[in-house]
């Protein structure tokens, strides 16, 4: 077997690793995160494990494989897909899930119990690949212990869909094994791509697979080809997976790649930032995750809106820049043949690579940071420490050192130290024990994030429904008390509205809620949720107008307006796919009629039939000139696409309607799309003026007017 120069010298019988070292590992990994074995199916784990219907069969292969990771549930929720959804497909997860349920059902305990499992298992190899990549005997078990206790991995652990990310660095880590067990071979490759493929059927962020691959080859002499046209061949090789792969996420994504609308800004703020802020903000979330890994105190389930702000300055983008530039320098460390510095720059590639898709620096995902993403990019980031800190030990604790008189109390603090990490995993799998515990505990740690406040406010809510009086009322204030606050920090989230519209309900505040749901129409008018609970507080009787009507369409089914009045209480009640066929029928019935085109053309625009529904409102704004919400639908329909004939709707629907509150603010919101930004601030001003005080919408129009003096000039 050939070697280069600068290999490393082989490990000596004396510095050989014991063979228990990985064992210990996984059996670490295995007790920080046991207890979560325990845990009910929290936050994610309801839709995706309980709730999710594409995993109740083995053989429904379609649901698994050529569909989205959400697109079941939402279309069992809301009859209706979320277009700024996650374009995610992940059906090797889902497939798991399937086989699991088909052996024991829903059963929280069997599920969790993979996932430590997995954990471990990831812990020896962790190990492995370290003793691959790393000079220093003592590196790899530094590293895999760090890797098995540390709490950042807490999320990916204790909640099941994480597994997403546990199975996606398991076929990873199994992938460079095989690449770097010998020298480089065609076979070889080909095994590796195999198991690589089998990481981006985990999970999408495997993509980053072939940097890595490559960076991993090149570190280890044995496994590295001879010359640039064998490297030309390995790539190529390991490109293979994405051939498979590829095509059928973009079936499965319904002919998409990746999402085909920006992320709600309330998730990730980074979409919000402008200017210098959007180039800060990628060092805010480098520095969060820093944090994260040196000082893992202070934990959420979500770092969306206000725990970053894409409008005030973060400290933590100071040491984001100090991480970004600890990384640069390891990276010199290429320049030297062997040693720890070498190691360390490798280290620090791999983590490069692996971390630049989960970045927001170019491409802008679901979420601006997550614990459970950096779970595969710790595995590069544990063997820079351990490559570091073993490299300092060995320099200031040696025999002679300048810290060697220090040598056994560092020696015991290091361990304390994993342990202290250990116990923080533990206790942060406890929180994920079930959803109002997890939400509890870091609408505490973090009050200032708008999704963990709503989401707390659900939970109570939920809970609420299931408790007599008087925990149920005192539930109900604290839900109450979240909810407000989620608003404050978010105040044109129409999720936290809608759960602020069912507080209220379920307090027999009849008005309150009717004017919260009506706000959430306001910002998301297909909402069923916001239609169901509208129609609930108006519309009492509704089951029997239903009968009613449907009664009547039986009779004379050429009716078309008993058809438009069916559909629109159809609509009312949240079943827009029920309404369609009537809507339909009775445009067909009456093709002049302004109400069935309307109703018609509403279903069309919510159903993501866009050109159908521009030209039916295009058609009523002929047939009624007077119909105001025809020019403002229109207005909405086209908005960035054709700004100037959005604006010319905006402005027709102002003069039909000037007093109206929607036709107002689509005339500000085409005016900032066709840069008149200056007006559209007056605009804005003109509505707050016209706003009572206790008006829900009042905190929106404020919010808005705040960003849009940052844009005026």
């Amino acid at each position: 077997m050939r070697r280069r120069a600068d290999a490393p010298a082989a490990v000596t019988p004396a510095a050989r690793p014991a063979a228990w070292q990985p064992w210990l590992a996984a059996l670490l990994g295995a007790l920080c995160f046991i207890n979560s074995v325990g845990n009910d199916l929290t936050y994610d784990d309801v839709p995706i494990v309980a709730d999710n219907q594409a995993i109740r069969s083995i053989t429904d292969w379609r649901s698994i494989w050529l569909s989205d990771w959400w697109r079941p549930h939402m279309e069992a929720e809301t009859q209706r897909l979320d277009l700024r959804r996650d374009r995610l497909y992940r059906p090797l997860t889902l497939l798991t899930f399937a086989v699991q349920y088909a052996i024991h059902g829903v059963n929280p305990a069997a599920f969790h119990a993979i996932n430590v499992a997995l954990h471990a298992l990831c812990s020896a190899l962790v190990w492995l690949l370290a003793r691959r990549l790393l000079r220093d005997p003592v590196a790899p078990l530094v590293a895999a212990l760090l890797f098995a206790v540390h709490p950042v991995h807490a999320e990916a652990v204790a909640n099941v869909v994480g597994r997403a990310e546990v199975l996606t660095a398991l076929w990873l880590l199994l992938g460079l094994l095989v690449l770097t067990a010998g020298p480089a071979s065609p076979l070889r490759t080909c095994a590796a791509g195999l198991l690589f493929l089998g990481a981006l059927f985990a999970k999408e962020t495997a993509v980053c697979y072939l940097p890595v691959a490559l960076l991993a080859m090149h570190a280890t002499p044995s496994a590295a080809p001879p010359h640039r046209r064998a490297w030309a061949t390995h790539a190529l090789l390991l490109l293979a997976p994405l051939l498979v792969y590829l095509p059928l996420r973009f079936v499965a994504l319904e002919y998409n790649l990746i999402r085909d609308a920006a992320p709600a800004d309330v998730f990730n703020p980074v979409v919000a930032a402008e200017g210098l802020s959007r180039v800060l903000m990628p060092l805010v979330v480098l520095g969060h995750y820093a944090r994260l890994m040196l000082y893992p105190v202070h934990l959420s389930a979500d770092y969306g809106l206000r725990i970053l702000d894409p409008h005030a300055f973060d400290p933590l983008s100071l040491l984001g820049a100090a991480a970004l530039a600890g990384l640069a320098l390891c990276l010199f460390g290429y320049r030297r043949p062997a040693g720890a510095w070498r190691d360390a720059a490798v280290a620090a590639a791999i983590f490069l690579a692996s971390y630049a898709l989960i970045s927001n620096t170019v491409l802008l995902i679901g979420v601006s940071l997550a614990e459970r993403l950096f779970y595969w990019p710790s595995v590069p980031l544990c063997l820079l420490l351990a490559a570091v800190l073993c490299a300092a030990w060995r320099s200031a604790c040696r025999p002679g050192g300048p810290a060697a008189r220090v040598a056994v109390p560092a020696a015991v603090g290091g361990v304390l130290v994993l342990a202290a990490l250990g116990v923080r995993s533990a206790l942060r799998s406890a929180d994920w024990r079930a959803n109002a515990v997890l939400f509890q505990e870091d609408a505490f740690t973090w009050p200032r994030s708008a999704v963990i406040n709503r989401f707390y406010a659900g939970e109570l809510l939920r809970l609420a429904g299931r408790v007599a009086e008087p925990q149920r009322s005192a539930m109900l204030r604290q839900a109450l008390r979240a909810a407000g606050r989620a608003i404050e920090l978010a105040p044109r989230d129409a999720d936290s509205l809608l759960i602020l519209a069912n507080i209220h309900a379920a307090l027999g505040d009849a008005q309150s809620a009717t004017h919260y749901a009506e706000s959430v129409l306001t910002l998301a008018p297909g909402d069923p949720h916001a239609r169901r609970l509208t129609a609930r507080l108006l519309r009492p009787d509704g089951a029997a107008e239903l009968a009613r009507l449907e009664a009547r369409v039986a009779e004379s089914p050429e009716d078309a307006a008993a058809r438009v009045a069916l559909g629109r209480l159809l609509v009312d009640l949240a079943r827009p796919r029920d309404a369609l066929p009537h809507a339909e029928r009775a445009a067909a019935l009456a093709p002049d009629d302004a109400d069935a085109l309307r109703l018609l053309a509403e279903l069309c625009a919510v159903s993501n039939r866009r050109e159908e529904a521009e030209r039916l409102f295009a058609r009523i704004t002929k047939l009624d000139p007077a119909d105001w919400r025809a020019h403002a639908n229109l207005t909405t329909l086209l908005g960035h696409d054709r700004p100037a004939e959005a604006l010319r709707h905006a402005e027709a629907a102002h003069r039909i309607a000037p007093g109206e509150y929607a036709t107002n603010v689509n005339l500000a919101e085409a005016l900032e799309v066709n840069g008149r930004i200056t007006e559209a601030l007056e605009r804005y001003r003109l509505i707050e003026r016209g706003l009572q005080a206790d008006d829900a919408r009042l905190a929106q129009v404020r919010e808005r007017i705040a960003e849009l003096r940052r844009k005026a000039p």
